[in-house]
């Protein structure tokens, strides 16, 4: 059996807290129906609103279609007319000396206010163009496609406001004790280009609050604060790795190294046999992972040869062959 073995030697080893969270900005502004309706968007922005889309203040994000609103435009719009007929009817009346000066009046008061109230109506159709308070990136909750009907104060995103990003994230309970402010912290996700691609790192960041109670779920919040140049946008999901504080002289295998049965976690040491190598499977007690290794708190020593690759094919005494020459633990 062909295997790849490494000599491990101790080092200091920083071992990391994986968990998942939600960009969130520091704070937002909401943008909200204000009138009942079926919502429409302008064209650049498609079917429906999207997280991450930039807005500028004041831009038209949506259009609120409403029948009652159309109707009071439509009815001031024929009051006006029918105010500005009476109206000439009465400025020739007076012409031809057979109009009264008080109807006059009562004619040309009547005709400012039915234009009034059509300015007031066509103003208020108007305000149902649905315009963001603020300048930057919508954030949306809740998806609602062009057509859908609406209420008025239905929430249709939020703006997120000018200030760092964060990330709100949830970790185990039995993690809590490990977590504290001031831990560095590493976003991982794929590139929008390359979404086929494998994660890397996206953002960086800061834990700045850590609950100090276990939620419902069994879950403790935390909150980091990204970096200006963290480049998830809010809304976004994301993994979060918490570099945890580091261990000075651990012993550390490739997480490929430890083979997992129902008796335990193990990793096989490999003995000189001859021209062979042979394989005995130790049990070891794990403790943190971090960059792709597992520290072994208990069953191993330095100078101790492991195989790294090709374990699966291993047995307790059974005897393997060095596939290269076997590296030695990154100091």
């Amino acid at each position: 059996m062909a295997v790849t073995s490494e000599v491990l030697h101790r080092a200091t080893f920083v071992p990391e807290l994986a968990c998942y969270g939600t960009v969130t900005p520091a704070a937002t502004v909401a943008i909200a129906a204000p009138a009942g309706g079926i919502v429409t968007y302008p064209r650049r922005f498609g079917p429906r609103l999207a997280t991450g889309e930039q807005v500028a203040l004041g831009e038209v994000v949506a259009e609120i279609h409403s029948e009652a609103s159309l109707a009071s435009v439509e009815q001031a719009r024929i009051d006006a007319e029918d105010t500005q007929i009476e109206l000439a009817r009465c400025r020739k009346g007076d012409e031809l000396g057979i109009e009264s000066k008080q109807n006059l009046a009562r004619c040309e008061h009547e005709a400012r206010m039915a234009q009034a109230r059509l300015v007031e109506a066509r103003r208020a159709a108007a305000r149902l163009q649905v315009r963001s308070p603020a300048a930057g990136r919508l954030v949306v909750t809740r998806e609602l496609p062009a057509g859908s009907e609406v209420v008025a104060g239905a929430l249709l995103a939020e703006v997120a406001a000018a200030g760092p990003l964060r990330v709100v994230a949830f970790a185990a309970a039995a993690d809590r004790a490990l977590l504290r402010p001031g831990l560095a912290a590493t976003l991982l996700g794929r590139a929008a280009e390359h979404p086929e691609a494998q994660q890397a790192a996206v953002g960086k960041g800061r834990v700045v609050e850590v609950a100090p109670v276990v939620d419902a779920a069994g879950t403790v919040r935390l909150v980091i604060e990204l970096a200006p140049a963290a480049a998830p946008g809010a809304g976004e999901g994301v993994e979060v790795r918490i570099a945890l504080p580091a261990r000075p002289d651990a012993i550390t295998v490739p997480e490929a190294a430890v083979a997992v049965a129902g008796d335990g976690d193990a990793v096989y040491v490999l003995e000189p046999a001859g021209e062979w190598l042979r394989a005995r499977r130790r049990a070891v007690c794990l403790g943190g992972r971090g960059g792709g290794r597992i520290e072994v708190t208990a069953g191993l020593a330095q100078a101790d040869r492991v195989a790294v690759a090709g374990v699966a094919g291993l047995g307790d005494g059974g005897l393997a062959v060095e596939a290269a020459a076997p590296p030695e633990t990154p100091r």
